[in-house]
């Protein structure tokens, strides 16, 4: 890249910055709010980075062969990002962050390099958080979902209890399925797990999706045993405790057997792989 070329893009960088930065606040009070959702915001831009630098050896090679881009994806990006402003819907201003970063990737250095940027461009789509009203009525549509299949699993067990809305009546007393219990929180963190494992997964395209879209399932089933769990720990130990210690340890446990899911989807998808290969 010529002097003069780092020079503008360096340019165009500070104007970025510059112009986007009642969206970084919105993110950075989202990241930091309490009971937040997206405390692992921050780490994303780095996971990108790190991404983009596993395909340096690809870029260097793009950098001497310039492809030729647009500007469509420039104009569109900037377009959302006035709509957001105009309608202070700011994550559709973050939205309109990736597809500036995709079209000035493509105008400056052409469509190859475009190509291999653009999963971790995309996976800068993980750091954008959600609006708090959809947040508010996933949380209802999935604690709702999650605990009445943890009831009727719990009953196959003989165990008596009874179920209004997200409240849980035992023998012990009631206890009460919080939105921290609903899954969402365990659901947006697998997601960009899964994306991100699928990626570097030496995966066929079709058996990376479907490792991705094994993310949402995973998270569930896990978010479900979770809520069993507590119920068997309640009925035992008592709800003080259920509530308490247990609660806060189980939270750990649902990502380890969301995790160890999706390992073993990843071996059995290999091992199709592997057995087709030796056929």
């Amino acid at each position: 890249m010529k002097k003069n070329d780092l020079v503008k893009l360096t340019f165009i960088c500070v104007l970025l910055i510059i112009a986007y930065i009642p969206i970084w606040q919105w993110m950075y009070y989202r990241f930091t709010q309490t009971d937040t959702y997206y405390s692992h915001g921050f780490l994303i831009p780095f996971i990108s980075g790190f991404l983009v630098w596993r395909r340096r050896a690809d870029l260097k090679k793009a950098l001497w062969s310039y492809s030729g881009g647009t500007i469509v994806f420039l104009i569109m990006g900037f377009v959302m990002l006035f709509m957001a402003s105009a309608w202070r819907f700011y994550f559709l201003g973050g939205l309109s962050l990736l597809v500036v970063l995709y079209g000035l990737t493509e105008y400056i250095f052409g469509r190859t390099i475009r190509k291999i940027m653009f999963f971790p461009i995309l996976f800068l789509f993980f750091m954008v958080p959600i609006p708090e009203a959809w947040i508010a009525n996933i949380n209802l549509n999935l604690k709702f979902f999650a605990t009445g299949i943890a009831v009727r699993f719990v009953e196959l067990f003989g165990l008596a209890l009874v179920q209004e809305g997200s409240r849980l009546y035992l023998p012990e007393g009631v206890m009460t399925v919080g939105d921290v219990c609903s899954g969402l929180r365990s659901l947006i963190s697998l997601l960009a797990f899964g994306s991100l494992f699928a990626y570097l997964c030496d995966l066929p395209l079709w058996k990376k999706t479907f490792l991705f879209l094994m993310a949402f399932p995973c998270a569930i089933l896990s978010n479900i045993i979770r809520i069993a769990a507590l119920c068997f720990v309640a009925n035992s130990y008592g709800i003080p405790f259920a509530t308490g210690k247990f609660h806060d340890m189980s939270g750990l446990g649902v990502f380890v057997v969301a995790f160890c899911i999706m390992f073993g989807i990843e071996r059995i998808l290999s091992g199709k792989k592997s057995a087709k290969g030796a056929a």
